[in-house]
């Protein structure tokens, strides 16, 4: 299922904070949390639930049948029943997609298009390129527009601005798109044109409105037209790993790369990974899944959207399967979640249509 939504008003996700000061939003929206913003809904309705109380996975504010007699005729029974086994992708505008590492912009006026890593100077002017990150639509880097605001909290003895609190806001603003996301394994009826979902921080104050425009059922099923020897996958999203999946210990070109086939493509028998261009970074975030007053994450690995990874192929007719199921299911931790989603791409660094 792709559910498009349209947003009445800024949007702010959060991400790694770069200054005390200035609170910078992501630019796309992760599956975990418009599951948050789902279970808020729901667990409104429940007369069952207790925000003090766990499941029986220790997990707090989570959707489940919590007395299988008395929940039977409800109406949110097979939403509570199925909600574990939900997916749900990123929330993106439609028709946008990530730079890879091997796309290219002219050093000298990026209006001049997106180059393949194949370029060597700028097919209009013939300046010299220069690596871009982000996104790019029909051809150009796409940026999203912005909305500054300054905040501060309000001492409540003196009832003036407290000391230390003023801060920016930038969030996104551009009421003109639609976005859209994926959904799997979702009752019917959880999306209904006209609902509204409030994703991300501030939703109290108006951030964050989100309205279900139109939803279409079925996703495109994915197949391969595979040739040569060799095949690049790019992430779409960015990957989560253990903070200490990696060490800093100096090592060999090769032993890098059996690092990287050991933590994330262990088990592959007829691809062999041979390169890699990729960026990380250490993020911890929020999981209110952990109980009130301990939902800040233990810190974990991020392996940055548009990394890239090239693969030599053994044998094409038993790599057709495993691309198929990185291509489905993705690598590493969340993937319910929307992270770790790979798209296939040509030498240029260009995403294929798969």
């Amino acid at each position: 299922m792709r559910v498009y939504l349209e947003c009445e008003g800024p949007v702010f996700a959060g991400q790694k904070r770069l200054h005390d000061n200035v609170l910078t939003s992501r630019e796309d929206i992760p599956g975990s949390i418009i599951r948050a913003s789902l279970a808020r809904s729901i667990l409104k309705k429940c007369p069952l639930f207790r925000f003090d109380e766990a499941d029986p996975l220790g997990r707090y504010n989570w959707v489940y049948v919590r007395d299988e007699e008395k929940c039977a005729g409800c109406l949110q029974y097979e939403i509570c029943r199925s909600f574990s086994d939900w997916k749900i992708g990123f929330l993106r505008p439609e028709g946008i997609e990530v730079l890879s590492f091997h796309d290219r912009v002219c050093k000298n006026n990026k209006s001049h298009g997106i180059h393949t890593g194949n370029d060597t100077r700028c097919r209009i002017c013939g300046g010299r390129l220069e690596g871009a990150s982000g996104w790019k639509k029909d051809g150009q880097i796409y940026e999203f527009k912005r909305i500054r605001t300054t905040r501060t909290a309000i001492d409540k003895y003196t009832g003036t601005a407290q000391e230390g609190t003023l801060h920016s806001v930038e969030a996104i603003y551009d009421p003109d798109i639609l976005w859209v996301f994926e959904a799997e394994n979702v009752p019917e009826g959880v999306f209904r044109p006209g609902d509204v979902l409030r994703l991300g921080k501030y939703t109290a104050v108006g951030y964050g409105h989100f309205v279900v425009k139109k939803t279409e059922e079925g996703l495109k099923e994915k197949s391969l037209n595979i040739s040569g020897s060799e095949i690049s996958l790019m992430l779409e999203t960015e990957a989560l790993l253990p903070q200490d999946a990696f060490d800093n210990e100096p090592v060999s070109n090769e032993e890098y790369i059996n690092k990287w086939n050991g933590i994330l493509f262990r088990g592959l028998k007829s691809l062999k990974l041979i390169s890699l261009q990729a960026e990380t970074d250490v993020y911890r975030g929020y999981d209110t899944t952990r109980g009130w007053g301990i939902s800040l994450k233990e810190p974990y690995l991020t392996i940055e959207k548009g990394s890239t990874f090239t693969f030599e192929i053994a044998d094409l007719s038993q790599a057709e399967g495993e691309i198929l199921n990185l291509l489905n299911n993705g690598i590493g931790h969340e993937t319910e979640n929307g992270y770790g989603r790979l798209k296939i791409i040509n030498e240029g660094g260009q995403i294929c249509n798969e």
